[in-house]
């Protein structure tokens, strides 16, 4: 499993343990309840770059450097694109060294709050809608989106659909329209 982490989080390090908590943290765990094996890790170059300079600035060796690198140290793997980890089964442990699944490790919580939009030809919109990552809301009979930024570009389409210098006075809901007002 690749994960990308945040460029801070392997700079200035005192220890690689604390580098191990960092990558922990952002997958969602609790680093107390946790230990590692350093044997199942994968790091990209300019991560391992920005350890060893960090611990050349606290007065560390090459020596030194090297010494914990290959004893607790991952390897680094130069096709992994930068500030990225790979981590392979058995990387986190429980307190009895038994391994934790990929299935244990939790996922990044998605949003949860639904950002709806407003508009009266969705439908005309429905596949650039779901290009966008827009779903159904059976219940509401509306489109929803739980990131707010595409929510936004959404509603920026539906909001351009329906003004009429756009070209949307062509489209086949305003014709409709147009003709259900001329047979009143």
């Amino acid at each position: 499993m690749d994960v990308k982490i945040n460029p801070e989080d392997s700079v200035n390090i005192t220890h690689i343990s604390s580098f191990y908590d960092n990558v922990a943290r952002t997958l969602g765990f609790d680093n107390d309840a946790v230990r590692y094996d350093c044997t199942k890790i994968d790091v990209s170059r300019n991560i391992q770059n920005n350890i060893f300079s960090a611990w050349e600035k606290m007065g560390a060796s090459d020596l030194e450097i090297g010494m914990v690198w290959c004893n607790s140290g991952p390897k680094t793997d130069d096709k992994l694109a930068e500030d990225t980890v790979r981590l392979f089964h058995g990387f986190f442990v429980n307190e009895n060294e038994d391994p934790l699944p990929f299935d244990a490790v939790p996922q990044k919580p998605r949003a949860t709050e639904r950002a709806y939009i407003e508009g009266e030809n969705t439908r005309v919109l429905k596949d650039q809608l779901k290009e966008l990552g827009c779903k159904w809301d059976r219940d509401k009979q509306q489109w929803y989106h739980t990131d707010p930024e595409k929510a936004n570009e959404a509603q920026k389409l539906v909001n351009g659909a329906s003004t009429p210098e756009r070209g949307a006075a062509d489209n086949s809901v305003n014709r409709a329209v147009k003709e259900a007002s001329r047979d009143r």
